[in-house]
């Protein structure tokens, strides 16, 4: 295999980049200072993000479950494999479970990550990283969402990984190149369903190239790879099945291609507007660079393999974009900024590739990147300071304020996962409707409420008997200030509603009802607590008094 694999001794993708002329060495420094500018974000973020929100906590109370058998049993009430909540409960067990030490750990894979960034352009011939750093590794929201305690960090930096090792095995393929691909194709999956879409991208890519060069050993090794990480999702079909059963029908709507490409601009704009252009401009300067070494090689009939380093990551990013968005279009279900970090990483790395090399392209590079930088900068860092939750600071509040016979409810019914883990009041609380295993999102739950009768009775109880008494209620998390002219019926068990199994819209039927409840009683409802600067967007949350 090592003969009939083995690399052509002219191919210009070299492992060790080139020597450093001068320009070299301003690319060098500049992605040096680029990087310590990550760095520095990365620590605003440990020093600023504070306590953990309801997907983060959910993350931890799955970890730390009696057992791994519980932890597997529960995967179907989770949208990712075990094997990142593995590596959380191996950090748990060390004693480091506070929340800041849980933000250490995130920290660490955010490192790693941009020290894959600077390994793979490193070890596909570019001297430094500049477009990916500047689009990707710059990005507040990635960074971010990479530090959180969550997989999506440990599900980029594998398929990063996963790519650089298939590159190596197109480039010269031997048993350790190949056993090293398939373990980061493998764990790549492990940590993210979703990489498995873009881990084919990859593949697709890599299998065109030696196909047409006939190299079969390889042909058939990079589909073992594939196979090899393909099966083993097998055994989480189940929970997948099981998630979509639960999860993603309450939350299926019309999602076409545009509201796609909207959510994708609102990722990459997180730090300023208008950034989209900068990653059009590169993939418009890859493409006419490929095309133009195209027409180049065969004007001078030169053998294909010589192009194979931008053949491989130019089809990467074709193969990744296509698969990827046909996958969200197929699946029907509105996404979230944290689902493209993968698919980000992968292109950005590409684009860093294929923008690289004549002094034209090398000094456009430099300029765009420091223009890029500059303009963001203070956007960037304002926006690393936010902590991801006020939960915590609410809870607080009741714990100190509440009353044993005092009443809080929480709207809706998912922050109470955060909730539940800073508050240590004495009152009683209830979500909308009245979830009762809140240490995981149990959209199942939800679900049997929806196609429940009076699934608020409950809560309308607890209020009448609270206020009845002198006693308040507080409300939590989001909720009509408006006057409710008029009662609200409650929407029929689903699916026999006109909305089916949308939970958004029998959230809002329900909190409807209960502001009505509480308005026709003649109730005071005050703000004790609202929405403050300094936190994220997801979860900063309101808190009110009824007197």
């Amino acid at each position: 295999m090592k003969k009939s694999s083995s690399y052509p001794t002219n191919d210009p993708a070299k492992s060790n980049p080139p020597k450093a002329g001068f320009l070299s060495q301003v690319e060098f420094f500049t992605a040096i200072l680029l990087t310590a500018l990550i760095v520095v974000l990365h620590f605003t973020v440990l020093g600023n993000a504070g306590a953990l929100w309801r997907d983060e906590t959910n993350s931890v109370n799955l970890a730390a479950k009696p057992s791994i058998a519980e932890i597997w049993q529960n995967l179907e009430y989770d949208s990712s494999p075990i094997f990142a909540s593995l590596v959380l409960r191996t950090w748990m067990s060390l004693g480091l479970e506070s929340d800041f030490r849980l933000r250490i750990l995130g920290f660490f894979i955010g490192l790693l990550v941009l020290a894959a960034i600077w390994f793979t352009v490193r070890q596909a011939g570019v001297r430094a990283p500049l477009v990916s750093l500047i689009l990707f590794a710059f990005n507040p929201l990635v960074i971010r969402y990479v530090d959180s305690i969550r997989p999506h960090g440990l599900g980029t930096l594998f398929i990063i990984l996963a790519l650089i090792a298939i590159r190596q095995v197109v480039r010269h393929a031997s048993f350790f190149s190949i056993t090293l691909a398939g373990i980061a194709a493998v764990l790549s999956v492990q940590t993210l369903y979703h990489n498995l879409i873009i881990l084919t991208g990859i593949i697709c890519a890599a299998i065109i190239i030696v196909a047409i060069e006939r190299r079969w050993r390889t042909f058939i090794a990079l589909s073992i790879v594939q196979l090899v990480a393909t099966l083993s999702i097998l055994p989480y079909i189940y929970f997948i099945n099981q998630n979509t059963l639960n999860f993603e029908l309450l939350s299926r709507s019309a999602v076409d291609l545009s509201v796609i490409f909207t959510r994708i601009a609102q990722t990459i704009n997180s730090s300023a507007g208008g950034f989209q252009y900068l990653w059009i401009l590169f993939l418009l300067l890859a493409t006419g660079i490929v095309v133009n070494e195209f027409q180049a090689s065969i004007r001078a009939k030169r053998a294909i393999e010589n192009d194979r380093n931008n053949n491989f990551f130019f089809l990467v990013t074709i193969f990744s974009i296509v698969l990827f968005l046909g996958f969200l279009r197929i699946l029907g279900v509105q996404t979230q900024p944290w689902y493209y970090l993968p698919l980000f990483a992968v292109i950005a790395l590409c684009l860093d590739v294929l923008v690289s090399g004549t002094r034209l392209v090398t000094s456009l590079r430099i300029l765009l990147v420091l223009m890029a930088a500059v303009i963001t900068f203070n956007a960037t860092m304002r926006s690393c300071q936010l902590a991801y939750t006020n939960i915590d600071v609410v809870a607080a509040t009741l714990s100190d304020s509440s009353q044993g016979d005092d009443f809080i409810i929480l709207n809706p019914w998912y922050i109470g996962i955060s909730f539940l883990r800073y508050y240590h009041g004495s009152a009683p609380f209830m979500t909308i409707p009245n979830i009762e295993d809140l240490s995981i999102h149990r959209y199942d739950l939800v679900k049997s409420k929806m196609a429940g009768t009076a699934p608020l009775e409950p809560i309308f109880k607890k209020i009448s008997t609270a206020l009845s008494a002198g006693h308040t209620v507080w409300l939590v998390g989001y909720y009509p200030t408006a006057t409710i002219p008029y009662e609200i019926e409650p929407l029929p068990p689903a699916p026999n509603s006109p909305y089916g199994w949308s939970a958004d819209r029998y959230q809002a039927n329900w909190v409807l009802q209960v502001m009505y409840y509480l308005q026709r009683k003649g109730h005071t409802i005050t703000i004790a607590h609202g929405p403050t600067d300094g936190f994220g967007p997801y979860e900063n949350v309101f808190l009110f008094k009824v007197n």
